[in-house]
């Protein structure tokens, strides 16, 4: 397995040179930094064109917010009504994050993935 790392510095200003070089060194995975891209202006479309595809962001937001759950019983009404009402019911209406925020109360984490992933240990209650 080829594994790539690229500190961009403004997808938008290099996506040309990235999709060079991503049709000469073909990584099976490569991880882009300093993407300085909203969600909404990310480049999925010409990434996906050049056979990349970014599903990690998407995982993260669901373990996060499964973690509400886990932290308020799986079967909280107010838990299952926020979801409803800040997530389901808006569907791709707004960004994913605009959706996540209501109902966690902050920013995403990626520490929900990699407890769920087995990579970290669990916090103890």
């Amino acid at each position: 397995m080829k594994l790539a790392t690229w500190n961009v510095n403004s997808l938008k200003v290099r996506l040309p040179q990235l999709l060079d070089w991503l049709a000469q060194a073909k990584p099976d995975v490569v991880c882009l930094q300093e993407t300085k891209a909203e969600d909404a202006k990310f480049p999925c479309g010409e990434l996906e064109a050049a056979g990349y595809y970014s599903y990690k962001w998407a995982e993260v937001l669901s373990a996060d917010a499964y973690a509400e759950f886990e932290e308020h019983g799986v079967l909280d009404p107010r838990t299952g009504a926020r979801f409803r009402d800040e997530v389901l019911a808006v569907g791709g209406s707004r960004p994913a994050a605009e959706s996540f925020r209501p109902l966690r109360g902050r920013e995403p984490r990626v520490e929900a993935l990699l407890r769920h992933n087995g990579m970290i240990a669990a916090s103890p209650a």
